[in-house]
């Protein structure tokens, strides 16, 4: 096991016993099947320590992982179809009265009443 990886991280069990664990483990423990939710623990437990990007993006991202989850979910028939708007800022210009300008890529990201 790569001791370095940013996913790794050291615990101390119940029991007492100390070993390494992964995201995914943690993933796979917990039962994280939807991706967009994988996606989402994932971005906010390493926010700002994968060298990718900071954590403000992380977390922004790990917000729109969870919109485009609640999204799926009302097209599947779930409880999130009436919720409008499905953000309250759009995460790219900071609006929050749907008025993205064209070159803002999460102009989709609003959804109509």
């Amino acid at each position: 096991m790569e001791a370095s990886s940013k996913y790794n991280r050291d615990i101390t069990g119940l029991d007492g016993v100390k070993t390494t664990v992964d995201v995914y483990r943690v993933l796979v423990a917990f039962d994280l099947t939807d991706p967009e939710l994988q996606h989402a623990i994932k971005k906010l437990l390493c926010a700002g320590l994968r060298g990718k990007c900071d954590e403000t993006q992380d977390i922004d991202e790990a917000i729109l992982s969870l919109e485009k989850l609640k999204e799926r979910k009302g097209q599947e028939g779930g409880t999130y179809n009436d919720r409008v708007p499905i953000i309250k800022n759009c995460l790219t210009c900071k609006r929050n009265d749907k008025s993205c300008p064209p070159e803002c890529t999460l102009n989709s990201h609003w959804k109509k009443k």
